[in-house]
């Protein structure tokens, strides 16, 4: 049986990763002036809209498909990968620098004081400045990681995993201690990939990419809740603004959505996006949002 690795769910497979090759390596910083958010008229013209009085500008263009995404908490250094290649990529001071890893197929990325990564072999990673690249732990399965969390508190690492094979699809969720590199599997699901998931409090908060919700899993009870029921349209990544707001990527219809906290009132404050993927968010509630086909990374904030 042949494992396929599928992004962005239909049929779009990396085929040719130019061995000895670092796309969009040390250069400067490629953003088109034209798409400024100050310059409504040029975002209007690119057929981008925005509501609730969000601002879209472009932060980076000519990328590779760009795919997982952190941003540090004062916004100043914004990680990603691209093309499943085995390189970090650090936006900083104007600038990209590649960090080379052991692995390839980088497809998520969180930071919290160090920078978590995982891969398409299921395994889990720590990059920083003191120890370099430090490998964590894998889960049994050795499935995709669609995405990770970790636990301020007590450091615990939460990530999801798909596994396909021809029409079947199997995503489960794990949790990594720390001094441990065993994951443990704290339950699973068929028939609904995920590639997204945030932490909050008690509850890790999942994208159902097949059925347009999310659901929240009880990291305490192993219970589940549906939090959006079918209304969102194949939501992706998703993470939290500081008043509890849920923000959202619905990839095929090239929207960003903000599920209302309280109320649940969903709102697309930016359509017109190409594929819009993964997105993080920093400490002053501005989002980045990776682009995937477009090539693309946006920023959008009030």
């Amino acid at each position: 049986m042949t494992r396929k690795i599928w992004i962005l769910g239909f049929a779009c497979v990396v085929l040719l990763l130019m061995a000895g090759s670092t796309p969009a390596g040390n250069h400067s910083e490629t953003a088109v002036a034209s798409l400024n958010e100050n310059d409504p008229a040029a975002i209007a013209q690119a057929g981008i809209t925005t509501r609730l009085g969000y601002k879209v500008g472009l932060l980076l263009d000519g990328l590779w498909y760009p795919s997982g995404i952190a941003v540090s908490k004062n916004g100043d250094s914004i990680y990603f990968g691209q093309g499943f290649n085995e390189y970090v990529y650090w936006h900083h001071a104007q600038k990209i620098t590649p960090i080379e890893t052991p692995t390839n197929g980088l497809i998520c990325f969180h930071v919290q004081g160090s920078l978590f990564i995982g891969d398409v072999d299921g395994n889990i990673y720590r990059i920083d400045g003191r120890n370099g690249v430090t490998w964590l732990g894998q889960d049994y399965y050795m499935d995709d990681v669609g995405d990770l969390d970790v636990d301020p508190q007590t450091g615990t690492i939460y990530f999801i995993t798909n596994y396909f094979e021809d029409s079947f699809q199997w995503a489960g969720l794990y949790k990594l201690r720390q001094n441990s590199s065993t994951a443990v599997l704290l339950t699973s699901w068929t028939g609904a990939p995920s590639w997204g998931m945030a932490l909050k409090g008690d509850y890790i908060y999942i994208s159902d990419r097949n059925y347009g919700s999310i659901r929240r899993y009880h990291t305490l009870h192993g219970t589940w809740e549906l939090v959006v029921d079918g209304a969102l349209n194949t939501p992706t990544d998703l993470c939290f603004d500081k008043q509890g707001n849920i923000f959202v990527t619905e990839t095929y219809v090239g929207s960003v959505a903000r599920v209302k906290a309280g109320s649940g009132e969903i709102v697309r404050i930016a359509s017109g996006l190409q594929t819009p993927y993964y997105l993080a968010i920093d400490g002053s509630d501005i989002l980045y949002v990776t682009d995937v086909e477009g090539g693309r990374i946006w920023k959008i904030r009030k």
